[in-house]
């Protein structure tokens, strides 16, 4: 078979439809019906649930039923976190509920189960170790009868094999190739950009608090948003400002900076998006990154070895920007290994190596500092230096577009048969 082969439920034919008319729990294999039902919050696609985005899904996965004799996978999506008492059951109420013919066929080594999450680079010791940890207790069975399926790029330490496919990199397809072509090299002869960094921020995690206040006596030189409130609230800014007192203690030991920050939020760019209620995956307003020059680029994970790329750092690379990553330890040297190419001899990039989390934001940001504080001309001139990278960048992104599900089926079939 040149395929994966995937169990699917069967059981759901009263569930609605998606609008290409699949199940909408199609692969939410694993789960008790009832509590499926009632409190599990299925993304809208399967095809996404299961790593591949629109078009390329039929390309890899094959649909397998009983009369199938070969090796396969049994889904397992894990979305969201699952309440009850580690993921065993709720009162009365049955979660992990895996039919007994599958659990025979991955003892005697014909199945695996996938644990599926490509939409976060959750850490693998969290959400999915509790998950396997509760699947192994209940049917007695071991780490090597997993694979993980997800966007984070590390490795497990208990030994269940992973396959790193991340779905935000094909997200940003929906916009038109030619078009974003098109306007990314006019974009490059703009030698009046008023803006000499952009960095937004609307989720406000502790990483990010902790780059904006380094930034903001730079705010005048370029775009820097950071949300106060998020959904009505401020419970998450309020958390994560703990958080940022906590992991970054050189910049709270100096509150005048903080206190000049939180006096002046929340800092806000207007395009038309409201922060407080919209998150922009998909941009419908890129002029403000044709309008400047360095993007400033804050990941999800910001601390650790945690490696997570999502949609924020393709923006640069579709909109014809070089950038700078906050992020996590080596997240430029993950980057690389994906066929990408950053800045280093252009932009001093030795921050990515170092690995404690503060520092690593000091060094960072005083290399951002350098950049901002350019003259008109300098600036200008740093730009066209980075137009080779910046085009290699482009179309190894649309080479991707072709190709990323062809890895993702490689690679399932090499951990499905055993292979590292």
């Amino acid at each position: 078979m040149h395929k994966v082969p995937i169990w699917h439920r069967t059981d759901l034919n009263d569930y609605p439809e998606t609008p290409d008319g699949q199940k909408l729990y199609k692969y939410h294999c694993g789960i008790n019906l009832d509590y499926l039902n009632n409190t599990y919050n299925a993304h809208g696609d399967p095809g996404i649930n299961i790593g591949v985005a629109g078009i390329h899904k039929t390309r890899v996965y094959e649909d397998i039923d009983s009369n199938y004799k070969g090796k396969y996978y049994y889904p397992f999506i894990l979305m969201q976190p699952i309440e009850g008492v580690h993921y065993g059951s709720v009162p009365d109420k049955p979660i992990i509920d895996i039919e007994p013919e599958h659990i025979l066929n991955i003892k005697t080594g014909r199945c695996k189960i996938l644990i599926v999450n490509t939409m976060e680079g959750w850490d693998h010791n969290s959400f999915f170790k509790i998950l396997i940890d509760a699947i192994k207790s209940k049917y007695f069975l071991k780490y090597n009868d997993f694979v993980i399926l997800s966007g984070n790029m590390e490795e497990t330490q208990y030994g269940t094999p992973t396959v790193y496919h991340n779905w935000w990199e094909q997200h940003l397809r929906e916009h038109d190739l030619g078009e974003l072509l098109e306007q990314g090299v006019l974009s490059m002869n703009n030698w009046e950009r008023p803006h000499k960094f952009i960095c937004l921020n609307r989720r406000p995690h502790a990483h990010r608090i902790a780059i904006t206040t380094l930034l903001h006596n730079y705010k005048h030189k370029g775009i820097l948003t950071l949300a106060k409130k998020v959904d009505n609230h401020t419970e998450v800014f309020d958390k994560n400002l703990k958080l940022m007192n906590e992991y970054y203690p050189g910049l709270t030991a100096k509150p005048k900076a903080m206190n000049r920050l939180l006096k002046d939020l929340p800092l806000e760019y207007n395009d038309g998006v409201d922060p407080n209620t919209e998150n922009p995956v998909h941009d419908d307003a890129p002029d403000k990154f044709y309008m400047s020059y360095l993007h400033v680029v804050t990941e999800t994970f910001g601390r650790g070895s945690q490696t997570f790329f999502s949609e924020k750092v393709f923006k640069p690379i579709i909109y014809f920007q070089p950038f700078v990553l906050v992020g996590a330890y080596n997240d430029l040297h993950r980057l690389k290994s994906l066929g990408y190419k950053t800045f280093n001899g252009i932009i001093d990039e030795s921050y990515d190596d170092i690995k404690d989390d503060e520092k690593r934001l000091i060094v960072l940001s005083k290399e951002i500092g350098r950049i901002v504080s350019m003259s008109n001309d300098e600036i200008n001139n740093f730009y066209q230096s980075c137009y080779d990278i910046m085009m290699h960048n482009f179309f190894h992104w649309i080479y991707r577009q072709q190709t990323i599900h062809i890895d993702l089926k490689n690679n399932l079939l090499r951990k499905l048969n055993g292979y590292a």
